[in-house]
């Protein structure tokens, strides 16, 4: 798992998916750098303003693709920096773009 460090708090990212570039190693427990893929699954006790929060200090910290499983609403939020989000339904394909080419699969793949 990986983590990153911003204004002296902690945070990890639930799954989350770095480069060889960006890490060239497997590492052991905590990883002190930002992925370059962070997937947040929300929860029953999430807020909008909580969620929000999480995405803009992943972005912040150099995340360069965000993706918010919303299982409830059956959708899946892209986030990068710099461009609105876009959501996408549970009979949409959502890709790892430039950050994991070669992956895709529909939003309900990834869904319970």
């Amino acid at each position: 798992m990986t983590g990153n460090s911003t204004r002296q708090r902690n945070f990890c990212q639930p799954i989350s998916y770095s480069s060889r570039q960006r890490l060239p190693f497997v590492p052991v427990g905590f990883v002190a750098i930002s992925p370059d893929l962070g997937i947040e699954i929300v929860s029953p006790s999430d807020t909008v303003s909580q969620m929000r929060q999480w995405v803009r200090e992943l972005l912040e910290t150099g995340v360069r693709l965000v993706w918010v499983v919303d299982r409830e609403n059956r959708t899946l939020t892209i986030y990068r920096a710099g461009q609105p989000p876009r959501e996408l339904t549970e009979v949409e394909t959502v890709s790892g773009e430039d950050v994991l080419p070669g992956f895709a699969c529909t939003v309900a793949d990834l869904l319970p």
